[in-house]
């Protein structure tokens, strides 16, 4: 809100004009002794019904030129206003704390994508050092409960859980057989078709028992 109210104010000399001046041709309102001025600046005009008429636009300023005492005159002798003022916000104090206005500008995405991120964190944490939280105990029973499927699987005992484990991978799009890793973990591992003896092996068995 602060920053969305600007002043216009009257253009000094020796001041850094914050954009492009342009000053559009047409009728003043000046009276014909002003003539003079408008020649030392380079200003084609002429006399229209007792006032001066600008004949051309002029580029007056370029954006970061300084502001010569002559062209300070001639805007505030046209009324020109080019530039505006108002305050800008370099640091809030809240209760304490000091920080940049920047800090305002968070959206509630990026809070939410840090408290998720907080929360991984947490998670990883506590299940590293095996210490139960909300976040934690999830992870916990799913890991378990795969290293008991592993462990039935491995001593081929039966009960309901495994029996859907069984059912559902022997359903599943993957035909290959199911074992168990050094991790005790299920792993897939793929089928291995026998190749077919080559014929000359097959004559080196028949000279034996020849």
């Amino acid at each position: 809100l602060m920053e969305s109210i600007s002043e216009m104010a009257p253009v000094k000399a020796n001041m850094v004009a914050q954009c492009d001046v342009v000053i559009p041709k047409g009728v003043t309102g000046l009276a014909p002794d002003k003539t003079s001025f408008f020649q030392a600046l380079n200003i084609p005009t002429m006399i229209n019904k007792v006032n001066i008429e600008i004949l051309s636009d002029i580029n007056l300023l370029k954006n970061g030129q300084r502001v010569g005492a002559s062209e300070a005159v001639l805007m505030q002798m046209l009324n020109i206003r080019p530039f505006s003022y108002k305050l800008h916000t370099k640091y809030i104090y809240d209760n304490g704390l000091c920080y940049p206005p920047s800090v305002l500008d968070i959206k509630q995405e990026d809070i939410l994508a840090s408290f998720k991120s907080a929360i991984s964190e947490i998670a990883c944490i506590t299940l590293a050092i095996g210490y139960p939280t909300s976040v934690s105990v999830p992870h916990m029973v799913q890991n378990s409960l795969k290293e008991l499927i592993a462990i039935c699987l491995e001593a081929d005992i039966s009960n309901t859980i495994i029996d859907e484990f069984k059912e559902s991978a022997a359903n599943s799009v993957f035909t290959a057989p199911v074992a168990v890793s050094a991790t005790n973990e299920v792993v897939v591992q793929p089928k291995v078709e026998a190749e077919p003896e080559s014929e000359e092996e097959e004559a080196d068995l028949g000279a034996l028992f020849g």
